[in-house]
């Protein structure tokens, strides 16, 4: 049985210095330890989510869109604009009114043909019947349907805020645990060396170092867990944002 302990306090002890090695330790205490992370404060998060989203991107797209649909339905009146040109060339009759002397008579009109080249130029629209309804209908259809995107984009805007707010909490409360984490993984440790000294000066039975070993490893395996998921929720957010997060 004694034999059996021995065989369990050594695993536990390697199983403990294979976890040291393998995370950042901290070289005055050789304390596993982890990089604190600077983040913005929530609702720059968000702000910065909103402006880098694809999605809010995709959407303000559509409106623009629609917005030049609008301008060019306006303008559609244009298409029945023409320009009417009709040039004739030849003998045209005038009539020259020449004032008679030496007499009462009358002015006496005098019909002369002349050749010459007339032109005339102008513009005309001819526009359907139906054309003024179905254009205002064609508008009203638009101005609908950037309504209804300008909804969609204050739902898009809510969903993201949402998610941010969800995510960056997250952030915060894997930091706060592996604060606590670390301090219990200082404190198991402390036991762990004494543990250690007390059992090589015969002062410390194996039962009793068996137990300590084993806390101080499951204290060691729940603080990199811990700082796992913590470094995965800031890229989460970081993707989310589309922002380096990080404030120097």
């Amino acid at each position: 049985m004694n034999r059996l302990k021995l065989i369990l306090v050594l695993f536990l002890f390697n199983l403990s210095v294979f976890a040291q090695t393998t995370a950042k330790t901290d070289s005055l205490n050789n304390v596993l330890t982890f990089d604190k992370l600077l983040i913005p404060e929530l609702d720059e998060c968000i702000q910065s989510a909103l402006k880098n989203s694809p999605l809010m991107k995709v959407n303000d797209q559509q409106i623009e869109s629609l917005l030049e649909e609008i301008k060019i339905k306006k303008k559609s009146w244009l298409d029945y604009l023409q320009i009417d040109a009709n040039t004739r060339y030849g003998l045209f009759n005038q009539l020259t009114l020449t004032e008679s002397t030496g007499n009462t008579n009358p002015d006496v009109a005098i019909q002369q043909a002349k050749t010459q080249l007339n032109y005339f130029a102008g513009l005309s629209i001819k526009l359907p019947l139906s054309y003024f309804v179905s254009n205002k209908s064609e508008q009203k259809i638009l101005k609908n349907s950037i309504k209804e995107t300008e909804l969609k984009k204050e739902d898009l805007k809510n969903e993201i805020s949402k998610i941010v707010v969800i995510e960056y909490f997250k952030l915060k409360n894997f930091a706060d645990l592996l604060d606590a984490q670390q301090n219990n993984l200082q404190t198991t440790q402390i036991d762990y060396l004494k543990a250690k000294n007390d059992i090589q000066n015969g002062m410390l039975g194996m039962t009793e170092f068996a137990s300590i070993s084993t806390s101080y490893t499951k204290a060691i395996e729940a603080f990199m867990k811990t700082k796992n998921e913590y470094y995965t929720q800031f890229y989460i957010l970081k993707i989310l944002t589309g922002t380096n997060l990080q404030k120097k």
